[in-house]
Protein backbone atom coordinates (compact mmCIF):
# COMPACT_ATOMS: atom_id res chain seq x y z
CA UNK A 1 0.00 0.00 0.00
CA UNK A 2 1.84 3.52 -0.94
CA UNK A 3 2.25 6.05 1.78
CA UNK A 4 3.00 9.67 1.44
CA UNK A 5 3.91 11.39 4.43
CA UNK A 6 3.47 15.08 4.75
CA UNK A 7 6.30 17.36 5.98
CA UNK A 8 5.64 21.04 7.81
CA UNK A 9 7.25 22.65 10.30
CA UNK A 10 5.27 25.71 11.51
CA UNK A 11 5.50 28.70 14.53
CA UNK A 12 2.70 31.21 15.66
CA UNK A 13 0.51 30.97 12.58
CA UNK A 14 -2.23 28.84 14.50
CA UNK A 15 -5.18 30.14 11.84
CA UNK A 16 -2.65 29.34 8.78
CA UNK A 17 -1.52 25.96 10.05
CA UNK A 18 -4.98 24.65 10.93
CA UNK A 19 -6.73 26.02 7.62
CA UNK A 20 -3.57 24.46 5.94
CA UNK A 21 -4.04 20.96 7.80
CA UNK A 22 -7.91 21.28 7.19
CA UNK A 23 -7.57 21.66 3.50
CA UNK A 24 -4.55 19.01 3.30
CA UNK A 25 -6.73 16.32 5.00
CA UNK A 26 -9.88 16.88 2.83
CA UNK A 27 -7.50 16.07 -0.62
CA UNK A 28 -8.89 13.05 -2.30
CA UNK A 29 -5.87 10.18 -2.79
CA UNK A 30 -5.50 7.80 -5.26
CA UNK A 31 -6.93 4.55 -4.28
CA UNK A 32 -4.77 2.31 -2.10
CA UNK A 33 -2.87 5.81 -0.84
CA UNK A 34 -1.96 6.61 2.53
CA UNK A 35 -1.33 9.64 3.94
CA UNK A 36 0.34 10.48 7.20
CA UNK A 37 1.18 14.13 8.89
CA UNK A 38 3.94 14.99 10.53
CA UNK A 39 4.13 18.41 12.24
CA UNK A 40 6.74 20.43 14.10
CA UNK A 41 5.67 22.95 16.43
CA UNK A 42 8.95 25.59 16.82
CA UNK A 43 7.86 26.86 20.07
CA UNK A 44 4.90 27.95 19.14
CA UNK A 45 3.34 30.49 21.79
CA UNK A 46 -0.07 30.98 19.95
CA UNK A 47 -2.04 27.89 21.04
CA UNK A 48 -0.83 26.41 17.45
CA UNK A 49 0.15 23.02 19.28
CA UNK A 50 -3.18 22.85 21.67
CA UNK A 51 -5.78 23.63 18.63
CA UNK A 52 -3.87 20.36 16.33
CA UNK A 53 -4.28 18.06 19.10
CA UNK A 54 -7.92 19.02 19.71
CA UNK A 55 -8.64 19.49 16.03
CA UNK A 56 -6.41 17.12 14.30
CA UNK A 57 -5.03 14.27 16.63
CA UNK A 58 -4.02 12.20 13.80
CA UNK A 59 -1.44 14.57 13.27
CA UNK A 60 2.06 13.18 13.99
CA UNK A 61 2.81 16.43 16.28
CA UNK A 62 6.57 17.30 17.12
CA UNK A 63 7.86 19.97 19.39
CA UNK A 64 10.84 22.55 18.78
CA UNK A 65 11.87 25.17 21.34
CA UNK A 66 11.93 28.61 18.35
CA UNK A 67 15.33 27.89 17.17
CA UNK A 68 14.26 25.57 14.16
CA UNK A 69 13.54 27.57 11.37
CA UNK A 70 12.09 26.06 8.30
CA UNK A 71 15.10 24.06 7.70
CA UNK A 72 15.41 22.78 11.22
CA UNK A 73 11.71 21.99 11.40
CA UNK A 74 11.53 20.23 8.09
CA UNK A 75 14.76 18.07 9.16
CA UNK A 76 13.15 17.05 12.37
CA UNK A 77 9.82 16.04 10.52
CA UNK A 78 11.39 14.46 7.68
CA UNK A 79 13.98 12.16 10.34
CA UNK A 80 10.93 10.99 12.06
CA UNK A 81 9.00 10.28 9.11
CA UNK A 82 12.09 8.80 7.64
CA UNK A 83 11.70 6.03 10.41
CA UNK A 84 9.00 4.81 8.52
CA UNK A 85 10.03 4.87 4.41
CA UNK A 86 7.38 6.24 3.52
CA UNK A 87 6.96 5.83 -0.46
CA UNK A 88 6.40 9.66 -0.81
CA UNK A 89 7.49 13.05 1.35
CA UNK A 90 5.35 15.94 0.37
CA UNK A 91 6.84 19.22 1.65
CA UNK A 92 3.98 21.79 2.66
CA UNK A 93 4.25 25.13 3.59
CA UNK A 94 1.44 26.26 6.56
CA UNK A 95 0.99 29.50 4.21
CA UNK A 96 -0.38 27.25 1.19
CA UNK A 97 -3.32 26.05 0.63
CA UNK A 98 -3.85 22.66 -1.63
CA UNK A 99 -5.64 23.26 -4.65
CA UNK A 100 -8.13 20.50 -5.20
CA UNK A 101 -6.86 17.18 -6.21
CA UNK A 102 -3.13 18.59 -5.69
CA UNK A 103 -2.00 15.50 -4.46
CA UNK A 104 -3.06 13.31 -7.30
CA UNK A 105 -1.79 15.81 -9.62
CA UNK A 106 1.55 15.65 -8.14
CA UNK A 107 1.85 11.77 -8.60
CA UNK A 108 0.81 11.84 -12.06
CA UNK A 109 3.05 14.52 -13.03
CA UNK A 110 5.86 12.23 -10.64
CA UNK A 111 4.70 9.07 -12.63
CA UNK A 112 4.67 10.62 -16.47
CA UNK A 113 8.13 12.63 -15.65
CA UNK A 114 9.79 9.15 -14.32
CA UNK A 115 8.61 6.92 -17.51
CA UNK A 116 10.16 10.07 -19.56
CA UNK A 117 13.24 10.34 -17.92
CA UNK A 118 13.78 6.07 -16.35
CA UNK A 119 14.73 7.46 -13.05
CA UNK A 120 12.78 8.99 -9.96
CA UNK A 121 12.23 13.33 -9.99
CA UNK A 122 11.65 15.81 -7.87
CA UNK A 123 8.62 17.04 -8.55
CA UNK A 124 7.27 21.12 -7.63
CA UNK A 125 4.10 22.19 -7.72
CA UNK A 126 3.58 26.21 -8.52
CA UNK A 127 1.37 28.48 -6.18
CA UNK A 128 -0.47 31.21 -7.26
CA UNK A 129 -1.09 34.50 -4.59
CA UNK A 130 -5.00 34.34 -3.89
CA UNK A 131 -5.29 37.91 -3.82
CA UNK A 132 -3.93 38.91 -7.56
CA UNK A 133 -3.69 35.51 -9.28
CA UNK A 134 -0.17 35.63 -9.93
CA UNK A 135 2.41 32.97 -9.96
CA UNK A 136 3.90 33.28 -6.31
CA UNK A 137 6.05 30.13 -5.84
CA UNK A 138 7.37 27.23 -7.28
CA UNK A 139 10.27 26.37 -9.42
CA UNK A 140 13.36 28.16 -11.10
CA UNK A 141 16.61 28.13 -12.59
CA UNK A 142 19.81 28.87 -10.65
CA UNK A 143 21.15 31.54 -13.80
CA UNK A 144 17.39 32.73 -14.38
CA UNK A 145 15.91 33.33 -11.27
CA UNK A 146 12.54 34.71 -12.64
CA UNK A 147 9.80 32.06 -11.83
CA UNK A 148 9.09 29.13 -14.20
CA UNK A 149 5.62 29.22 -15.87
CA UNK A 150 4.17 25.91 -15.45
CA UNK A 151 2.35 24.59 -18.82
CA UNK A 152 0.27 22.01 -19.79
CA UNK A 153 3.04 19.23 -19.19
CA UNK A 154 6.29 18.95 -17.12
CA UNK A 155 8.54 21.76 -16.93
CA UNK A 156 12.31 21.11 -15.99
CA UNK A 157 13.93 23.39 -13.65
CA UNK A 158 16.67 23.32 -11.13
CA UNK A 159 16.04 25.34 -8.14
CA UNK A 160 12.56 25.04 -6.13
CA UNK A 161 10.59 26.87 -2.98
CA UNK A 162 9.38 24.70 -0.65
CA UNK A 163 6.19 25.34 -0.56
CA UNK A 164 4.66 22.33 -2.09
CA UNK A 165 7.10 19.79 -3.41
CA UNK A 166 6.94 15.86 -3.96
CA UNK A 167 9.99 13.71 -3.14
CA UNK A 168 10.22 9.97 -3.68
CA UNK A 169 12.05 7.45 -1.16
CA UNK A 170 14.41 6.69 -3.51
CA UNK A 171 15.12 10.37 -3.70
CA UNK A 172 15.93 10.89 -0.19
CA UNK A 173 18.11 7.96 -0.76
CA UNK A 174 20.00 9.22 -2.59
CA UNK A 175 19.73 12.92 -1.68
CA UNK A 176 19.16 12.83 1.92
CA UNK A 177 17.75 15.65 4.21
CA UNK A 178 17.64 19.53 4.26
CA UNK A 179 21.61 20.93 4.44
CA UNK A 180 22.24 21.58 8.15
CA UNK A 181 24.53 24.34 6.53
CA UNK A 182 20.73 26.54 6.08
CA UNK A 183 19.05 27.60 8.80
CA UNK A 184 15.78 29.53 6.98
CA UNK A 185 16.44 30.71 3.76
CA UNK A 186 18.07 28.69 1.12
CA UNK A 187 17.96 25.26 2.63
CA UNK A 188 14.93 24.36 -0.40
CA UNK A 189 17.10 25.72 -3.29
CA UNK A 190 20.53 23.77 -2.30
CA UNK A 191 18.10 20.79 -1.95
CA UNK A 192 17.06 20.70 -5.74
CA UNK A 193 20.76 21.74 -6.95
CA UNK A 194 22.32 18.55 -4.90
CA UNK A 195 19.48 16.45 -6.51
CA UNK A 196 20.80 17.89 -9.92
CA UNK A 197 24.10 17.23 -9.65
CA UNK A 198 23.29 13.51 -8.64
CA UNK A 199 21.64 13.34 -12.34
CA UNK A 200 18.42 13.90 -10.74
CA UNK A 201 15.29 15.92 -12.71
CA UNK A 202 13.33 18.43 -11.06
CA UNK A 203 10.30 19.29 -12.67
CA UNK A 204 7.46 22.02 -12.17
CA UNK A 205 3.85 20.85 -12.06
CA UNK A 206 1.48 21.13 -14.92
CA UNK A 207 -0.57 24.08 -13.58
CA UNK A 208 -1.35 25.38 -10.40
CA UNK A 209 -1.23 23.27 -7.11
CA UNK A 210 -2.16 25.66 -4.24
CA UNK A 211 -2.26 28.88 -3.60
CA UNK A 212 -0.16 31.49 -1.00
CA UNK A 213 0.48 35.24 -1.03
CA UNK A 214 3.96 36.05 -2.36
CA UNK A 215 5.77 37.53 0.78
CA UNK A 216 6.95 41.00 1.40
CA UNK A 217 9.86 42.34 0.01
CA UNK A 218 12.82 41.85 2.95
CA UNK A 219 13.28 44.80 4.83
CA UNK A 220 17.27 44.58 4.28
CA UNK A 221 16.34 45.76 0.38
CA UNK A 222 14.05 48.41 1.64
CA UNK A 223 15.29 52.34 1.09
CA UNK A 224 12.76 53.24 3.67
CA UNK A 225 14.21 51.10 6.38
CA UNK A 226 16.82 52.46 8.58
CA UNK A 227 21.15 51.36 7.45
CA UNK A 228 21.68 50.03 10.58
CA UNK A 229 18.00 47.36 10.65
CA UNK A 230 18.41 47.03 6.74
CA UNK A 231 22.11 45.45 8.09
CA UNK A 232 20.26 43.46 10.82
CA UNK A 233 17.86 42.30 8.99
CA UNK A 234 20.25 40.95 6.02
CA UNK A 235 22.06 39.02 8.74
CA UNK A 236 18.86 37.57 10.44
CA UNK A 237 17.46 33.78 9.87
CA UNK A 238 15.26 34.92 7.94
CA UNK A 239 17.07 37.72 5.99
CA UNK A 240 19.80 36.19 3.84
CA UNK A 241 22.96 35.56 6.05
CA UNK A 242 25.92 36.19 4.39
CA UNK A 243 27.69 33.25 6.19
CA UNK A 244 25.08 31.00 4.94
CA UNK A 245 24.70 32.53 1.48
CA UNK A 246 28.69 32.32 1.12
CA UNK A 247 28.65 28.48 1.60
CA UNK A 248 25.63 28.45 -1.12
CA UNK A 249 27.54 30.24 -3.56
CA UNK A 250 30.31 27.94 -3.00
CA UNK A 251 28.36 24.70 -3.97
CA UNK A 252 26.67 26.12 -6.64
CA UNK A 253 28.06 29.57 -8.29
CA UNK A 254 32.01 29.20 -6.74
CA UNK A 255 33.14 31.34 -9.69
CA UNK A 256 30.65 34.20 -9.05
CA UNK A 257 31.11 33.82 -5.43
CA UNK A 258 33.08 36.50 -4.44
CA UNK A 259 31.01 39.03 -7.04
CA UNK A 260 27.47 37.78 -5.66
CA UNK A 261 28.83 38.26 -2.04
CA UNK A 262 29.52 42.05 -2.78
CA UNK A 263 26.18 42.43 -4.88
CA UNK A 264 24.60 41.26 -1.61
CA UNK A 265 26.10 44.05 0.37
CA UNK A 266 25.89 46.68 -2.03
CA UNK A 267 22.26 45.68 -2.56
CA UNK A 268 22.09 46.41 1.70
CA UNK A 269 23.91 49.33 1.67
CA UNK A 270 22.02 50.97 -1.66
CA UNK A 271 19.08 49.68 -1.92
CA UNK A 272 17.11 52.24 -3.98
CA UNK A 273 20.22 52.00 -6.86
CA UNK A 274 19.13 48.29 -7.09
CA UNK A 275 15.31 48.61 -6.52
CA UNK A 276 15.88 51.00 -9.56
CA UNK A 277 17.70 48.67 -12.03
CA UNK A 278 15.18 45.65 -10.62
CA UNK A 279 12.54 48.03 -12.27
CA UNK A 280 14.19 48.87 -15.26
CA UNK A 281 15.27 45.12 -16.08
CA UNK A 282 11.31 44.20 -15.43
CA UNK A 283 9.63 46.45 -17.92
CA UNK A 284 12.16 45.64 -20.70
Amino acid sequence: MPTIAALLTVHNRCRLTTACLSVLLEQVLPKGFQLHVYLVDDGSTDGTSEEIRARFPMVNLLQGDGSLFWGGGMRQAWEEASKGMYDYYLWLNDDTTLAHGAIVSLLETFAAVKLAEGKDPIIVGSTLDPETGALSYGGHWLRHPALVEPGSSPVPCDMINGNIVLVSKDVYVQVGTISHEFTHTLGDHDYSLRAVSKGIPVYVGPGNFGFCKEGPPPKWILPETPLRERWCALHTAKGLPPSEYSVFLRHHLPRKRLWQLGKLYLRALFPSFWLRKDHEASAR
